[in-house]
């Protein structure tokens, strides 16, 4: 039996995939976190016949790396504090660097796009 894929191309926002087709496809968590993917990221995701989606990044937005302090914020999420600015980050991201209030951590964003999100590259001990 022949199967048939689509592809689609588009771009990272911050946690799903913005599609050239305009639609909003959500990226797996800890692909996101894994491959440190931050706003304007470009990406490829294949739609096979049998429903699974699979996701490549084609080309890294240009990138900017900070070190940052992790704090509570008004809502109670914890966020990466630079310079004055916050900066939202993945749950997974979260989770598996076990990051806490007052943790310092080494943070990749986009260098050309003014985005709300990071990545953690690593934990400061």
């Amino acid at each position: 039996m022949e199967t048939e894929n689509d592809e689609v191309k588009g771009y990272f926002d911050g946690q799903s995939m913005v599609g050239n087709d305009g639609d909003l496809y959500p990226i797996p968590p800890n692909y996101s976190s894994k491959c440190n993917l931050v706003y304007g990221d470009e990406l490829s995701m294949i739609n096979a016949d049998n429903g699974c989606q699979m996701f490549k990044q084609v080309k890294q937005a240009k990138r900017s790396r900070f070190i940052a302090e992790i704090i509570i914020d008004g809502g109670g999420d914890k966020v990466a504090d630079h310079d004055d600015k916050t900066y939202r980050i993945l749950n997974s991201c979260i989770s598996f660097w076990k990051l806490k209030d007052g943790d310092r951590v080494a943070i990749v964003t986009s260098k050309n796009y003014d985005s709300e999100w990071c990545s953690v590259e690593y934990k400061i001990d």
